[in-house]
């Protein structure tokens, strides 16, 4: 049989496969609060304004048996959005239920291997939490 080509929307930042979760994040644009933190170890990442503890993807993302997610980032700016970088395997550290839309910190597993990367640099810079 034919495999079938993922569907994407940009509203949810995910796709969701049979065994990994792939999460789309913008980083550094206005509209935008995803933020790298740690020295770049973390990253704070908002789900799309409907999702909660018990929607399904989320539930998923923060289960006692995930399958692997991957992160992807791209900066955003004036010029518009630049292509996605991948950044490797993220783990769950915590979540903020209460937060609208609702916030997930992920520890970034490849965080060593990805600082060598010229892009993954540039992506600290345009969204690294002022603040740390």
């Amino acid at each position: 049989s034919r495999g079938r080509c993922p569907k994407f929307s940009k509203y949810s930042g995910s796709i969701e496969w049979t065994n990994a979760i792939f999460l789309f994040v913008n980083v550094g644009g206005s509209d935008y609060t995803n933020l790298f933190s740690h020295d770049g170890r973390r990253m704070s990442w908002f789900g799309g304004g409907r999702q909660n503890e018990s929607t399904p993807l989320i539930r998923r993302l923060l289960g006692a048996a995930p399958p692997p997610r991957l992160l992807f980032c791209r900066r955003q700016g004036q010029g518009g959005a630049s292509p996605y970088v991948y950044c490797g395997r993220v783990e769950y550290v915590q979540h903020y239920p209460r937060s609208q839309p609702l916030e997930v910190e992920w520890a970034l597993s490849d965080s060593a291997a990805l600082h060598a990367s010229e892009h993954f640099r540039l992506l600290l810079k345009a969204g690294s939490a002022r603040w740390l």
